[in-house]
């Protein structure tokens, strides 16, 4: 972009976008990057100068945010965009200063409410024993469930990754997609494909329960009876392809309506909060959670799970001075 007067914010932006942000991205965050800006950006600054990237403007902007119950997730990942492209535009002299109200502005903790993330205990027995009649998906929510694993590892997962000997699961990988853009930042395709795991952290060796260890050894038999062989094949896949997240939400949706589980907000994540926080219940050690969990801090996992009413604000301090 060569001439700088008379721009408009969303030109810029999707120009940024485009041809800046995606060059050190992957294709499944810039298409993360892309929908807030679709949803949540673009709307608001059609036909808006670039001149009013200041904080005033941005304080309104935000404030609209909120009054229209934006989630906080999309909140940040909002304003993480914006802080970024407002170093962008300041870097290359589109605007004198940056905005420091992208640095000040937060998201109202009474909005925030702490939630209970696991399986509600009055279900939680109920559940696993519903879910003894379904295959894959017992195997499926018993991998969140005993072993803290998130979907995208799960989906990812190779026999060749689980020792039942050792009673040990090697998570190395996760499900992630590919997108291709045309040059207005519209998806044109995706493909799915087994990638690295969230962070390096992730990549840990979960222990085998023994609860666990009978699912995974009748879903492999299953397994062989239906394909005469396993060993590096995926434990779930969809027509010798890989399953898709979509996919697998509906099978679950589909469990939690037949059920009536539905107004509980089950999903798969919440296997694995159900996980953390049944062993902060038993008062496991925050640092073995975080190892368990391939959190990168246990700042992380205190700050997720700090609903479980076990950890009081004196031990939480406890901790905490424990790992500074």
């Amino acid at each position: 972009i060569d001439d700088k007067n008379n721009l408009q914010i969303n030109e810029v932006l999707i120009y940024w976008l485009m041809n800046v942000k995606r060059l050190s991205v992957s294709s499944s965050t810039l298409c993360s990057n892309l929908m807030v800006y679709r949803l949540y950006i673009k709307p608001y600054f059609e036909n808006k100068s670039l001149n009013i990237m200041n904080n005033n403007s941005l304080l309104v902007f935000f404030n609209y945010l909120l009054n229209n119950n934006i989630p906080k997730s999309m909140f940040l990942k909002t304003k993480f965009v914006l802080n970024q492209f407002a170093s962008y535009l300041v870097l290359n002299n589109y605007i004198e200063s940056y905005p420091l109200i992208l640095n000040s502005i937060k998201y109202p903790k009474s909005r925030d409410e702490i939630k209970y993330k696991a399986l509600p205990k009055e279900i939680r027995q109920d559940y696993i024993k519903k879910l003894n009649n379904h295959q894959p998906l017992k195997t499926l929510c018993y991998l969140g469930l005993y072993a803290g694993m998130r979907i995208g590892e799960i989906l990812s997962l190779r026999w060749k990754d689980v020792d039942l000997d050792k009673r040990v699961i090697h998570i190395n990988s996760s499900l992630t997609k590919t997108y291709q853009f045309n040059n207005d930042g519209e998806t044109i395709s995706n493909k799915r494909k087994i990638g690295t795991t969230k962070t390096n952290c992730s990549i840990r060796a979960v222990p085998i329960i023994d609860e666990l260890y009978k699912t995974l050894t009748e879903w492999k038999v299953l397994q062989l009876v239906a394909n005469g062989k396993v060993k590096d094949s995926l434990l779930f896949d969809h027509e010798n392809d890989l399953r898709s997240y979509s996919g697998t939400r509906r099978l679950l949706k589909r469990f939690n309506d037949k059920y009536g589980f539905s107004k509980y907000d089950i999903h798969f994540h919440t296997f694995r909060h159900t996980f953390a926080t049944m062993l902060f219940e038993k008062k496991i050690n925050p640092k073995i959670i975080q190892l368990l969990l391939g959190h990168k801090s246990v700042k992380t996992t205190l700050e997720i799970y700090n609903n479980v009413s076990i950890y009081n604000k004196e031990m939480l301090e406890i901790i905490n001075n424990v790992f500074k």
